[in-house]
């Protein structure tokens, strides 16, 4: 399935400047919750929406409220990417470009110039600036969904950085750069649609097409894969994506169900371990966005070193995002099951699922708790253990549920 616009992110701890400093400069903004921008004087994207092609845009920093602008609306090579007070003038205004693989170009409409990381720069502080178009990889952004209209955006040479602005400044004039992702407001920037009825001197380019796609691997055992319903929670999963627009590709290694897009990680029978020893392969060559994971029903009901099954889970997890530190995994809870023992042990181990992940999130890596245990009973399971079809069709309405939160 095509890639374009794709909603990724990585995360890493900053580097040269203290995300404690950081935080302060943005008051306290650590990942600052979707909310309205009051004062917008056009409506701003929604959750989950990315950038049309085509379309032209400011960009205001969600810190400051200062837009992205070239010092002096200069028309050179070289001019340096600053912050100032929304004006509406045309070197504010960015028209958005697909390229390929989910990046995009973004062209000053005062100079035809793009978005550029000076001299390919990969290091914490590299400034941004314009530069005419060559298509290097410096010139390639990815827009990562935030909600609500706002985004980070990501320089395709240096997938670990973020479009920054230096100090988490709120002056006018403040310098913008890249630098590594710290998951606050200054790495943040709200997407406002402007008119185009000022002439652009934009080169004419091709039309790129508007599919949204992001690549999504269903990770676990034979739940799934479907044991006894084919495809499991998948097929109704992806009807629920498709018909709320969200365009998704799922990936894996192997392929069943009933579904156009069949691809995905369940392996029956599979422990924590047993997936723990194979993930790094299958993310290397499927590189999901985000992963959906539901593991450790065969811990259970093999009794496999039930007390240290949470510790394998961490280690997973781990693996994961060493390998993969821009994939959000979504970590559910295990089903129940209908044999008492089994699902003590169930129990036990569910229960420390959300510090595992809390413990991991509060680190700054992209995880999230997904509660499905309670969600199915004793009655929505075919056979004591895979859920049937009611079952199934929970398990999509959470899985759902989590991903609308990304």
């Amino acid at each position: 399935m095509p890639h374009l616009f794709h909603t990724s992110r990585l995360t890493a701890a900053p580097a040269a400047l203290g995300l404690t400093l950081l935080l302060a400069a943005c008051n306290g903004q650590q990942a600052p919750a979707a909310r309205a921008a009051p004062g917008d004087a056009a409506p701003v994207l929604g959750s989950l929406a990315l950038p049309d092609s085509g379309q032209t845009y400011t960009l205001t920093n969600v810190c400051s409220g200062k837009a992205l602008d070239i010092s002096g609306a200069s028309q050179q090579d070289g001019a340096l990417a600053v912050q100032r007070t929304p004006s509406g003038a045309m070197s504010q205004q960015w028209t958005v470009t697909g390229t390929d693989a989910g990046y995009v170009r973004l062209t000053a409409r005062h100079s035809g110039k793009a978005l550029d990381v000076l001299g390919a720069g990969s290091a914490n502080s590299t400034n941004a600036g314009q530069w005419s178009w060559t298509g290097s990889l410096n010139q390639h952004w990815r827009f990562e969904d935030q909600g609500n209209g706002t985004y980070e955006l990501i320089p395709r040479h240096a997938q670990g950085m973020r479009l920054d602005v230096r100090g988490a400044s709120s002056l006018d004039g403040a310098q913008v750069q890249i630098y590594t992702d710290n998951n606050t407001c200054a790495q943040r920037w709200r997407l406002t649609t402007v008119g185009t009825t000022e002439t652009a001197p934009v080169a004419p380019v091709a039309a790129p097409a508007p599919t949204v796609t992001r690549r999504v691997m269903p990770l676990g055992d034979s739940i799934t894969d479907g044991y006894n319903i084919p495809g499991g929670y998948r097929p109704e999963l992806f009807q629920k994506l498709t018909a709320a627009a969200l365009s998704t590709d799922f990936v894996g290694s192997l392929r069943n169900g009933n579904l156009t897009d069949r691809d995905h990680e369940g392996h029956s029978g599979w422990r924590i371990d047993e997936i723990s020893a194979r993930v790094d392969g299958w993310v290397d060559a499927y590189q999901p966005e985000v992963i959906l994971l539901m593991i450790g029903t065969n811990d259970m009901i093999q009794n496999y070193d039930v007390a240290r099954a949470p510790a394998r889970l961490g280690a997973l997890l781990d693996k994961i995002n060493a390998r993969r530190p821009a994939a959000t995994v979504l970590v559910a809870s295990i089903p129940p099951m209908s044999d008492a023992t089994r699902n003590n042990r169930a129990r036990t181990y569910n229960a420390a699922i959300p510090n595992l992940v809390q413990t991991r999130a509060a680190a700054g890596r992209k995880v999230r708790f997904v509660d499905a245990y309670p969600q199915l009973t004793l009655s929505d399971l075919a056979d004591g253990v895979h859920p049937n079809a009611a079952g199934y069709s929970k398990l999509a309405n959470v899985w759902m549920n989590a991903l609308r939160g990304l």
